[in-house]
């Protein structure tokens, strides 16, 4: 038996191997996390809720975005898991990096009325499983500036505000005493007033009546007035309810010992709250909120959880929480899963390539660039890629021939920068799109994508090099509807094992060997030209010779 023969059938046998293996281990991996999850039990004291949020969007627009508040981990209390559905919409990055407004931003896709519901399982612990005393670095003069400055129904420098804070300055002995003085006013003279549940902190102070959200108001304008940094807290009391309402209070900010102090003047507690306060959304009175849509109509339930199926309530941590995916808050798990479902996009491609008989740039980049288009807007992604392709292709042609490969990436990467610039300040002058998602593009990927086709019109020909272009943007098309699904992406969060039997398949259609589907006489439009580009010059080679 020849040596090449010998070689070409001890790999068929080794990969045979790999993919029962990789078939194996998936499975079995799966099995495990389903058979030895660890379901613990409360401790006596403890207990778990579920916080549910249902909000009915009418007539939304295309664009549109909604922001929903997740719940923060507290001293006493942990998110163990969410849940999050909503029909005509997709979640996009957040790229506030304020640590405080670290909310789910979704964006409306296709207007009309729309739904969102989210169910976020926490768990209550009789004890402190968390140290937040710690000290915080001191705020910036930015963001002291923020927590003193006035707010949509908050205005320190009212007449209101400033007439009050005016008496209560005048018998103040310190800071300490003026805050307890602020304190002290806003929970005994102002009379609760359920019927008026969203006054300012003017009225509220004009009055002297005013709802739970109204007197947090009166008493963060007193504390900015008083050169106090000062925030409203948005969440719930875990109690049982049905369309339970939104609790608010107060955090002033404390530059003796960095960090933000609570104060409830609704309930009276001073500096310390109880365990069952959750807290939502600090800055700010809203869990969901969208700058263009104003009617949003939202119902809150609250729900002692009984059913600890799936809540995983880990009492400190393990080794094995590195496998755990489902850990992490909301945006970044979207994020992992997004990346766990790439593997099928190369699955895709490589499908199409051995079997169909296409040919594109690269295994990856089409996934890559349908990547780029689940994260952003496809169209302004499209637009942008033509721009590039355009400004780098008559770029590139202006450059010497004879370069070194590095030298020649160095040139692309500089032309592919310059042009997604220039293309995203076209497309926002032109109204295309805000360009602030586009720059999502993979630079990297889009400069090996112009080098290699540019190289493909020198060897190729310029039919070809087009062709290959067509059908890399056809496997992006077909590798997006993979990377919107989100019910796969999650189940990959779950179960992230189940990519041994993914790579199982791309080894298995590796070994395939039989005949492509471009072969075949109805399709022979699949398959691509004759390189007479490169036959000619080995020709004229051969003559040479």
């Amino acid at each position: 038996m020849p040596t090449r023969v010998f070689k070409r059938k001890l790999q068929e046998k080794y990969t045979k191997w790999a993919i029962v293996t990789l078939v194996v281990f998936g499975v079995l991996g799966i099995t495990a996390r389903l058979l030895f999850s660890e379901q613990i039990k409360l401790p006596y004291g403890d207990s778990a809720w579920t916080v549910a949020i249902e909000a009915k969007i009418p007539n939304a627009e295309k664009n549109d975005r909604i922001s929903v508040s997740p719940p923060w981990n507290l001293a006493q209390i942990r998110l163990v898991s969410q849940h999050l559905q909503y029909t005509d919409m997709r979640i996009i990055r957040t790229k506030n990096g304020d640590a405080i407004k670290r909310d789910i931003e979704l964006k409306v896709e296709k207007p009309g009325n729309l739904t969102f519901y989210a169910e976020f399982n926490v768990h209550l612990s009789n004890l402190k499983q968390n140290d937040f005393t710690r000290p915080t670095p001191p705020l910036t003069t930015e963001r002291r500036a923020l927590f003193l400055a006035p707010e949509e129904k908050l205005d320190p420098t009212s007449f209101e505000v400033t007439k009050r804070l005016r008496r209560l300055s005048a018998v103040s002995t310190d800071n300490a005493d003026l805050i307890q003085r602020i304190f002290k006013y806003a929970h005994k003279n102002i009379v609760k007033d359920i019927d008026n549940i969203n006054t300012s902190a003017d009225v509220s102070l004009r009055t002297n009546k005013a709802a739970t959200v109204g007197r947090s108001r009166a008493m963060v304008a007193l504390s900015r007035a008083a050169g106090i940094p000062a925030r409203i807290v948005t969440g719930f009391i875990l109690t049982e309810e049905l369309d339970a309402p939104p609790y608010y209070w107060v955090e002033l900010y404390s530059d003796d010992d960095s960090q933000w102090v609570p104060y409830d003047p609704e309930k009276g507690y001073f500096k310390e709250l109880p365990a069952n306060f959750l807290a939502f959304n600090r800055g700010s009175s809203g869990i969901i909120k969208s700058k263009n849509i104003d009617d949003i109509q939202i119902i809150y339930t609250i729900e002692q959880n009984y059913d600890l199926a799936g809540l995983n309530i880990i009492k400190e941590q393990r080794i094995g929480d590195i496998f755990d995916l489902e850990r992490f808050p909301p945006n970044t798990r979207y994020n992992i899963s997004l990346l766990l479902l790439l593997p099928f996009g190369v699955l895709i491609t490589t499908l199409l390539r051995n079997i169909v008989g296409i040919r594109g740039y690269g295994t990856f980049t089409p996934t890559l660039l349908a990547l780029a288009a689940a994260y952003a807007d496809w169209i302004a992604g499209l637009v942008l890629l033509i721009i590039v392709v355009a400004f780098s292709l008559s770029g590139r042609s202006a450059m010497p021939d004879k370069l070194t490969r590095i030298t020649r990436l160095a040139i692309m990467f500089t032309i592919v920068i310059m042009s997604m610039v220039i293309g995203v300040s076209l497309m926002d002058y032109f109204k295309v799109s805000s360009g602030e998602a586009v720059i999502l593009l993979p630079i990297v990927i889009l400069t090996s994508l112009i080098d290699s086709f540019y190289k493909a019109v020198e060897d190729s020909g310029a039919t070809i090099a087009i062709r290959r272009m067509m059908w890399t943007v056809i496997i992006s098309a077909l590798c997006y509807p993979i990377l919107k699904l989100e019910t796969l992406g999650n189940l990959l969060l779950t179960y992230p094992e189940s990519h041994f039997i993914t790579l199982s398949l791309i080894l298995t259609i590796s070994l395939y060997s039989g005949k492509k589907v471009s072969e075949y006489p109805l399709f022979n439009w699949i398959k691509e030209p004759e390189n007479t580009k490169a036959t000619n010059k080995k020709a004229q080679e051969s003559t040479e010779l």
